[in-house]
Order: structure tokens, then C-alpha cells, then sequence
């Protein structure tokens, strides 16, 4: 073989022994996949030319030989990244090469509504909108080793009850409507009132209890329940007219009609506050104080049964009176042509008072003289006597001491108080209910210790104030006759029931008056003896109406037949009842028909 043929064979060898170290340093291509496709797969450790380089998958890496082996991190957003570690000489094998990243963060539409509509939803605290509406919602762990977490919903819409649930990363597209249990509504009622005629009245409102000024008009209301299973609110409507209509009352709930109605009938009777001064059991004792018992007022002041004619008032106070509480006593004078009469009547700070006035006995006529004066003192329960020529008043009062009763007196000159106003007890007891017949004869009352439990005994003192004499008979209400015999009224003992007796003005000969079984067991008191001393005026609770509710009438006793009978019959509070001392069958007595106490006057013609 020639030199140059060998050469030529030794370049050769030397060429393909070159090629086949270049192929065995530098592996063809390998393909890289991953799931999901589009991860970013790093070089991490190899050959040092590699080190560093990416690619996304699918893809492929052309590699060398590398005595290290082989790292490649596969990464992708929302999921765990992976290593693959391979030696090269597994590599050469090697075709494809694959790594599945698990999933960190999925992101999943839902749509989601409710029943009603409207509903808003919280995912996880975090507002969504309102229903219906669609949500792009994340679910996210740190590990594959990890369970995807659930994710907490809430429904939540006003006046409904509020419901939750729960979200999983693979629930259905669709979410489950929930239905809203309704807990609150808001109603609006048309109200208005009418007569029973229908006419249309403009009436005060109450919503249980409070006033929400007057009708008609609209009135929306707030309605609630605590759940499902619970009682909605309801709401108590009073409609009324003070002392006018009877108030009515409906009570309304979430599905009660929107129009409602309140039909008032016309007010027959009603109670009326007394707000008489009088004597007040307290801890100490007796002191002064106001009754404000509410006997029923019947506003019709006829009598059902009555002997009785030509019934009217001769004062005119009405129910609407700001300022006035009740006239709470009278007497008449000598002369039968005027009244004397104690008003009760309230200061701005919400205390009593009474003063005296005097004004006409014939008739309604509002014209009247003022007689005592002052917003501190109680001057009650007038007293004058027989003659005609007498011009003495004694009447009770306080203006002693303020916490107990005395009697004084004043004397009148052409309906006017001339020389001042005269106190005449002054002995440290409670002296009240004052009763003269005569300028000749005593003061008769009723006097009492004021420590607790202490009886009112009959006392007597003389006109100037003297002579202060204790019968030693308990009572009250002492009227003195023509005759001089003494009437007053106390408990009977068997029966705890006010009884009327007599005795005589040295205190002898006890007796009980009204000897009447059926009056023994109902009260009689406010005796008073007519001028000529055949005829006792007094006032019973015997008699019961249709519903046996019972209530003071004024019944005349003759006391030589020892005959009743019943004089008023209204169903209203008829007290205090007094003769005319001038005119024969004529009397005179408190009442409150027509809702407010007035003096009333009747005449019983079989006396005339």
C-alpha cells in the first residue's frame, strides 16, 4: 500500500473516530410534556451549557453529555412546581420526558340564585352581588398532600332569614337556590274612623299604646319573627275620642288587610274622677287629702224611674274644663236664691287646691263671685243655717296647719266675704265636715286624733270659736234636725257597711235610723233632714242595675211612716243631697251624668 493511501486511510479513521465521539458526546432531542401543557420546565443541574435554559411544554431540549445528572423543574402558575432528576445515561434512553404539576389554585364559575331574588352573597365574608349573578371563585392549598378546602356561602337579604351553605371546589356549576324564610315585613295601613253611621270622625291614634297622632291616615309598621317557626309581631291600634266615643281597638298583624276601619260608638257613660278633698289614711294618720275614686258618669242625665221633675244642673261645667277637676261640695243659703260651692282645682305643678265661690240657685248661668282665694289651701264642705237673715259660712279648711283640717267660718255681704275669714278649731286635731243649723246653735263635726287609726268623734264648738265639746259618739256627716236631734253615719259593726243613727244633742238615746234589711247591706250615709223635719234625704249603694253593678242613688226616709223611696235612678254617682230651705219639694244634690260632677236640682211635686 502506498505512503499516500495510508495517509489517506489514517485520515479517515482519524475523521470518523472524530464523528463518532461528537455523537456519542451530544444526545439527539428529547421531548418534554407536561399536564397540564404549558409549564415552564428549567435546567436546573447537567451539562453546564444547558444549566439555566427553559422551554414550555410541550417542547424539546437538545442535550450533551453530562457526567452530573440531569435536573429539570417543571412550573406552572396555580400549581406545584416538580423536579425531575435523570442521569444521563438514562437519558439516552430516554424519548420523551413527562411530569404531571398538581393544581394549587383552581378558579370555577358558579351561578348562583335564590328564592326570592335579590339575595346578597358573601363567600367566604367577601360580598359577591345579589342574586341572581355569577361568581368567578378561586379555591387554593398550599400542598397536593393537602384537600381542597370548602368555602363557606351566605345568603343574606333583608327582612329575610339569613341562610348558609357550603361551597366545594367541585360542586355543580348551577348552585343550589336556597329559599329565603321571610322574618320581617313592612306594612303600610290605611286607617280611618267612623260613627256607626259612617260619618267620618277625626280621632286620636295609639299603637300600643303610644300616640301616633290622629286619623285619618297612613301608617306603615315594621313586622318581625325570630324565625320559621316563631309568632310574627302584631301591633294593638286604639282609635278613640276622649269622653266622646268609645275607644276601639284592633290588632294587626303582617297579613291583615291593608284597609282597616274603626267604627266608635257614641260614649254613654264613662268614669269620673272625684278629686274631692277629704280624709286620707296614711302611716301618721289621718291627714288631708284629695279622693280620686272614678265613679261611673252616665252621659244621659235622664231617670230611668224617677218621681222627680224639671232634673237640671244650675252649674255648667263641662268635660273639656283645663283647669277645673270638680266641683266636690255646696250648700245653699238661707234665702233658697244662691249656692255656695267649692271648686277642686290643679296648679302647674300638678297640686290640688279649692276655693269657695257663690253664684244663683235658679238657674245654669255661668255668673258667679270668687269667695276665698289661694292655690296652697283645700276650702271645702260649706255649712250655713236656717235663718233667713243669716249671712255665716263655716266650712272646712287647711289653712291651719296644711297637713290637717279645721273649721273656719266667713261672713257675706251681698255675695262678697266682709271682716276677713275666721279660723275656729285650733286644738291640734283633724276637725272636717262642718254642719250648722243656726247661728244659735253650735258648730257640729267631726274631730279626730291624728295618730293612725284614730275614730272621728261628733264635736261641737260654738260659732266664735269656744266652747270646743267632744260628744264622745264616733262619726261623720252629723246633721242636726229641727228637733235638735243629731243624725251621723259610722260602720255598722255587724256589717262594716256606712249606716245612718241618731242621737240626742246631749249624746243620749243611740239609735240606728234606716231599719231596713235590705238596706242593711248596702251602705246609706249623707243624711239631711228637710226643714220641717218629717223627711230624711240620704244617699244608698243599694240599688243594682241590669249588670248588678251598684252605684249611689238618693232615696227620701219619712220618718213617721218609716216609708223609702228611691229619688234618682240615672246610674250616675248622685250624692250630697240637700233641701231647698225655702222652696218645699225642691232638692239639691251632686252628680256626675254627664261626665262631670255639676249641682243638680229636682223638684218631687207629691211635696210641693
Amino acid at each position: 500500500m502506498s505512503i499516500c493511501r495510508t495517509l489517506s486511510i489514517c485520515l479517515l479513521a482519524v475523521f470518523f473516530l472524530g464523528s463518532t465521539a461528537k455523537v456519542s458526546a451530544q444526545r439527539g432531542a428529547i421531548r418534554v410534556e407536561s399536564d397540564p401543557p404549558g409549564a415552564t420546565v428549567t435546567v436546573v443541574s447537567g451539562h453546564s451549557s444547558l444549566v439555566g435554559q427553559r422551554i414550555t411544554t410541550p417542547g424539546t431540549f437538545s442535550l450533551r453529555n453530562s457526567r452530573d445528572p440531569y435536573v429539570f423543574e417543571f412550573s406552572l402558575p396555580d400549581h406545584q412546581s416538580v423536579r425531575e432528576t435523570h442521569e444521563w445515561s438514562d437519558l439516552r434512553n430516554l424519548n420523551v420526558l413527562r411530569a404531571t404539576l398538581p393544581a394549587l389554585n383552581i378558579h370555577r364559575a358558579f351561578f348562583f340564585t335564590s328564592d326570592p331574588s335579590g339575595a346578597e352573597v358573601f363567600i367566604d365574608g367577601r360580598s359577591q352581588g345579589f342574586t341572581p349573578l355569577q361568581a368567578r371563585v378561586t379555591f387554593s392549598r398550599s400542598s397536593s398532600s393537602q384537600r381542597w378546602p370548602s368555602k363557606s356561602v351566605i345568603f343574606r337579604q333583608r327582612n329575610y332569614q339569613e341562610q348558609s351553605a357550603t361551597l366545594e371546589y367541585n360542586s355543580p356549576e348551577q348552585f343550589p337556590a336556597p329559599r329565603l324564610t321571610q322574618i320581617g315585613a313592612t306594612r303600610t295601613f290605611q286607617l280611618r274612623a267612623t260613627t256607626e253611621d259612617g260619618l267620618p270622625l277625626e280621632a286620636s291614634l295609639q299603637v300600643n299604646g303610644e300616640d301616633r297622632g290622629v286619623l285619618p291616615q297612613a301608617l306603615t309598621l315594621p313586622f318581625s319573627r325570630g324565625g320559621a317557626g316563631a309568632d310574627w309581631t302584631t301591633y294593638t291600634l286604639r282609635a278613640f275620642i276622649e269622653n266622646e266615643f268609645v275607644p276601639a281597638e284592633v290588632t294587626v298583624s303582617v297579613d291583615s288587610a291593608e284597609r282597616q276601619t274603626f267604627v266608635l260608638s257614641a260614649v254613654t257613660e264613662l268614669p269620673v274622677p272625684r278629686f274631692f278633698p277629704s280624709v286620707q289614711s296614711t302611716a301618721r294618720g289621718p291627714r288631708p287629702g284629695i279622693d280620686k275614686s272614678a265613679p261611673i258618669g252616665v252621659l244621659d242625665r235622664r231617670d230611668i224611674n224617677s218621681p222627680a221633675v224639671d232634673i237640671r244642673p244650675i252649674t255648667n261645667f263641662g268635660r273639656e274644663q283645663l283647669v277645673l277637676q270638680a266641683v266636690n261640695s255646696f250648700c245653699i243659703t238661707p234665702d233658697g236664691q244662691s249656692i255656695i260651692y267649692s271648686v277642686t282645682m290643679r296648679t302647674d305643678d300638678g297640686g290640688y287646691y279649692a276655693n269657695l265661690f257663690i253664684k244663683n240657685a235658679t238657674d245654669q248661668s255661668f255668673a258667679f263671685q270668687q269667695l276665698t282665694r289661694g292655690s296652697r289651701f283645700l276650702d271645702t264642705r260649706p255649712s250655713m243655717g236656717r235663718e233667713e237673715d243669716s249671712n255665716l259660712v263655716v266650712f272646712q279648711s287647711n289653712r291651719g296647719p296644711v297637713d290637717s283640717w279645721d273649721i273656719s267660718s266667713l261672713r257675706l255681704r251681698d255675695g262678697r266675704v266682709v271682716g276677713g275669714i275666721q279660723q275656729l278649731t285650733r286644738e291640734g286635731r283633724l276637725n272636717y265636715l262642718p254642719f250648722i243649723s243656726s247661728e244659735a246653735q253650735p258648730v257640729y263635726f267631726s274631730s279626730s286624733e291624728t295618730f293612725p287609726n284614730a275614730l272621728p268623734f261628733i264635736s261641737h264648738t260654738r260659732t266664735d270659736g269656744s266652747s270646743f265639746t267632744n260628744l264622745g259618739e264616733p262619726g261623720e256627716q252629723i246633721h242636726r234636725a229641727p228637733d235638735g236631734t243629731i243624725y251621723f253615719v259610722r260602720r255598722a259593726e255587724d256589717t262594716g257597711n256606712l249606716q245612718i243613727f241618731s242621737v240626742t244633742s246631749e249624746g243620749l238615746q243611740f239609735s240606728s235610723v234606716i231599719n231596713d234589711i235590705e238596706f242593711a247591706r248596702a251602705n246609706v250615709h249623707s243624711p239631711n233632714v228637710s226643714p220641717d223635719g218629717s223627711r230624711i234625704l240620704f244617699v244608698s249603694d243599694y240599688h243594682a242595675d241590669e249588670t248588678g253593678r251598684r252605684n249611689n242613688n238618693i232615696y227620701i226616709f219619712d220618718r213617721e211612716t218609716n216609708r223609702i223611696q228611691q229619688i234618682t235612678d240615672n246610674g250616675s254617682d248622685d250624692i250630697q243631697p240637700q233641701w231647698s230651705p225655702t222652696e218645699p219639694g225642691v232638692i239639691f244634690f251632686l252628680s256626675n251624668r254627664e261626665g262631670v260632677y255639676n249641682i243638680w236640682r229636682a223638684r218631687l211635686p207629691a211635696l210641693d
